[in-house]
């Protein structure tokens, strides 16, 4: 969720709130745990750093409260489940009527339901191609990890939009 412009989200079992920036070459990443009275802020100036920020601080606050992952199984009828979910997904934060619309193509996702009973999540350069695992209604943990996303709406079961992985922008299909 998202609140006062800090972005919530779970880390090792644990509500942790923040917020990151980036421009070209300067990249941080503030995570808090409120509940541990922790934080931890990472800032760095470089080009081509990715989510570098955002990987560190969350390092640093799993590397502070270890935990293990519950095992989550995949249901027996997951592939049936999954193939509602299947499509590609447009994030709804760009620009709709000036010519940088044509920018909004690159942010798309494509979701895939696979035979093992999970779903692929792949950017449109396939660099960081993700598996999930339904733990909820429509509602999927990344598999080696504690992020999660959530498909939403349509006729026939088949969802329209997804939320999730970054908690203040939706997709629509």
């Amino acid at each position: 969720g998202g609140a006062l412009g800090f972005y919530e989200t779970i880390i090792n079992g644990r509500r942790a709130i923040g917020h990151g920036g980036d421009t070209v070459y300067f990249h941080s990443q503030m995570l808090l745990v409120p509940e541990e009275n922790f934080g931890v802020f990472v800032s760095f100036n470089t080009d081509n750093a990715g989510f570098a920020a955002v990987d560190i601080a969350r390092a640093v606050v799993k590397q502070a409260f270890p935990a293990d992952l519950p095992v989550v199984k995949v249901r027996a009828d997951a592939q049936q489940r999954n193939a509602r979910y299947a499509g590609s997904y447009r994030a709804l934060r760009h620009s709709y009527t000036k010519a940088e619309k044509v920018f909004a193509a690159f942010g798309d996702f494509s979701v895939a339901a696979m035979p093992d009973g999970t779903l692929m999540l792949r950017d449109i350069l396939e660099a960081h191609p993700t598996k999930w695992v339904e733990v909820g209604d429509g509602v999927f943990r990344q598999q080696l990890d504690d992020t999660v996303i959530a498909f939403v709406g349509g006729e026939a079961g088949k969802a329209t939009h997804m939320v999730g992985p970054f908690a203040p922008i939706a997709f629509a299909r």
